[in-house]
């Protein structure tokens, strides 16, 4: 699974459940359910299922709580402008409750679905309109609910109703929450941990991983305002037994984040263990925060988030970067050689980036095709391709950058692995795969077209200039033997064109350069 697409999951399962904070809690429906309208619509496969009524006022505070726990790069005035916006339109034209499911058989290439219940007095044609603003290829009305999603989701739906009983329990356990968020654990999902991960690592506590597949049958949050602010989050388990395993390895789960944040940030997170750890209430977990918990743990936790925000998306580039080594070892073994920088015409003009060159060892064999490789990257043809680029050539540290831009360079000169119009043979790189760059990560200033051939040019007397990294005091660099190294940043002038160059004898002692993580 892509990790930038559960990335974007969370955030949105995070921005929908803190929206009604404040709000008052519903009351239940005529059928003692409140989301009995959309149950049938949430297929077998479905994971996640949020909600937030819409109705409730004073959206662009409540996002401004829920701020504290967003990356700090978020536009949160713009967001909070546009729900609120969106909420009361959505309210004037008849409707209140807005659900957001995300179903495996939609994954990785489609995007989450939405449903609206529709009361006797909505304007179907408004709220249509207003689903318009989604990320969705269809929206129709199916029975008694409006449907925003994909052609496939909707054929789905139609076709194979589901049956999730679970559902209605998972809602039930949080009845009366203003919001909730549901997380619901495939019955394939459990056997395929068991058989893939049947121990989990000391640890976490070790023993059987059916602590958790049995032990998380499925997981509810719900979050009240009567009379105060509160959060109430439970677990089902396969019974008593099972719930009890899983609550006598919270605390290792906890050292071991602990242990991975390291330095103030371990102390922090322990220091809130006591106060997140769940009781056994029979066959369940129960963990209930009233509002001054809440607010220590939020005290505690802020800082966290955006540590971890910042860990996930160094490991997402990390992972980018190791699948353009991979392309570019694939390019090699078809052609015998690796690719040049730039794709040229017969007159020695670069026409495209090197990064189309490999598209096909990436998995975008059909993108490639698309491309008129006869022609420069902005020909009309080939500009209309600019917007395609793969999410492998996406920063997810760099989310402002504008669309088709990347920051994964290939470094470009005298004696560097992209030298002149010819793709070199690893046997030239004498100065050793494992002490050669064959890209980086570079900051946003050196942001490029990803078809254009344009990459780091590394001069012999200021191999460094006009480099810079998103990470501030380290940066992500692939060598040519497809390890992705964080080096200390600044480096040193000598040091860096020793990195550059695959031919030049330099010596270099990378064991010095490593960043260490302080």
């Amino acid at each position: 699974m892509k990790l930038h697409y559960w990335s974007a999951l969370l955030a949105a399962s995070l921005f929908l459940a803190p929206l009604s904070l404040g709000a008052e809690p519903r009351t239940k429906s005529k059928t003692g359910n409140p989301a009995a309208a959309i149950e049938p619509l949430i297929d077998n496969q479905a994971v996640v299922v949020a909600h937030a009524d819409l109705t409730q006022p004073d959206l662009a505070t409540l996002l401004g709580k829920a701020a504290k726990f967003l990356p700090a790069d978020c536009e949160v005035s713009k967001l909070a402008s546009g729900v609120e916006t969106f909420a009361a339109q959505f309210s004037q034209a008849g409707g209140r409750d807005l659900y957001l499911i995300v179903s495996l058989d939609d994954l990785p290439n489609q995007s989450p679905y939405w449903l609206a219940p529709l009361s006797d007095d909505a304007d179907d044609e408004r709220l249509r309109s207003l689903f318009e603003s989604l990320p969705c290829e269809v929206r129709q009305r199916v029975g008694d609910v409006l449907f925003a999603g994909s052609r496939q989701a909707l054929a789905r739906l139609e076709h194979s109703p589901a049956s999730r009983p679970e559902i209605a329990r998972a809602f039930g356990a949080v009845e009366g929450a203003a919001a909730q968020l549901l997380i619901l654990p495939t019955g394939d999902a459990r056997r395929v941990i068991e058989e893939l991960q049947p121990t989990l690592p000391a640890a976490a506590g070790g023993g059987p991983s059916s602590v958790i597949t049995r032990g998380a049958l499925w997981l509810s949050l719900g979050v009240s305002t009567a009379p105060h602010v509160s959060a109430r989050l439970v677990i089902q388990s396969q019974n008593h037994g099972a719930a009890a395993a899983l609550g006598s390895h919270w605390g290792h789960w906890y050292q071991m984040l602990a242990q991975r944040a390291g330095g103030e940030m371990a102390a922090k997170l322990t220091g809130v263990q006591g106060r997140l750890t769940p009781d056994v209430r029979g066959d369940r977990l129960v963990l209930e925060l009233d509002a001054q918990r809440l607010e220590q743990v939020g005290a505690v936790l802020q800082p966290s988030v955006s540590y971890l925000e910042e860990r996930i998306r160094f490991e997402q580039s990390t992972n980018n970067l190791k699948q353009i080594g991979l392309a570019m070892h694939g390019y090699a073994d078809t052609h015998k050689h690796l690719p040049a920088a730039a794709i040229y015409d017969d007159d020695g003009r670069p026409l495209l980036s090197w990064r189309v060159a490999v598209l096909p060892h990436l998995g975008e064999e059909a993108l490639y095709r698309e491309f008129h490789l006869d022609e420069p990257w902005d020909s009309e043809h080939n500009a209309r391709l600019i917007e395609r680029m793969p999410q492998f050539y996406r920063s997810p540290g760099q989310r402002e950058l504008a669309a088709g831009r990347t920051t994964y360079l290939a470094p470009v000169g005298e004696k560097t692995l992209f030298e002149g119009r010819e793709g070199k043979r690893f046997q030239e790189i004498t100065d050793g795969t494992s002490k050669t760059i064959m890209a980086v990560e570079a900051g946003k200033a050196q942001a490029v077209v990803w078809t254009k051939p344009d990459d780091w040019p590394v001069a012999a007397d200021a191999p460094a200039a006009g480099l810079s990294s998103p990470y501030g005091n380290r940066i992500l660099v692939l060598l040519c033997d497809g390890a992705v190294l964080a080096l200390k940043w600044p480096l040193e002038a000598e040091a860096v064109r020793a990195l550059a160059s695959c031919n030049g004898g330099e010596v270099v002692d990378l064991s010095k350069l490593m960043w260490r993580g302080k």
